[in-house]
């Protein structure tokens, strides 16, 4: 894991971005950096930080890409889609 700016980890096919230790300069760059490297669905945990959770949905809708909790009762991670995935299956 040496070199590597962030902490990203497969889950499932899935990678992952965990935020948690980072300050909120350093996550811009790296979720900008992890949602343009990586294919979606990916997954961005940013744990209770509303601050977190405003840069993750900034960057994202950047990029017009859609994101959405984890689970009904996760807010503190949230997955990435890309839209021209959700276009192509409801037309």
């Amino acid at each position: 894991m040496w070199g590597h700016p962030f902490f990203c980890t497969t889950y499932f096919g899935m990678k992952i971005l965990d935020l948690h230790g980072k300050t909120h300069f350093e996550a811009r760059d790296l979720v900008e950096q992890f949602v343009l490297s990586n294919e979606t669905p990916i997954k961005i945990i940013t744990g209770n930080s509303p601050k977190m959770k405003v840069i993750v949905k900034e960057v994202v809708e950047k990029y017009e890409m859609y994101y959405f909790p984890e689970h009904f009762s996760n807010f503190g991670a949230y997955i990435i889609q890309d839209k021209t995935i959700n276009e192509s299956i409801y037309g």
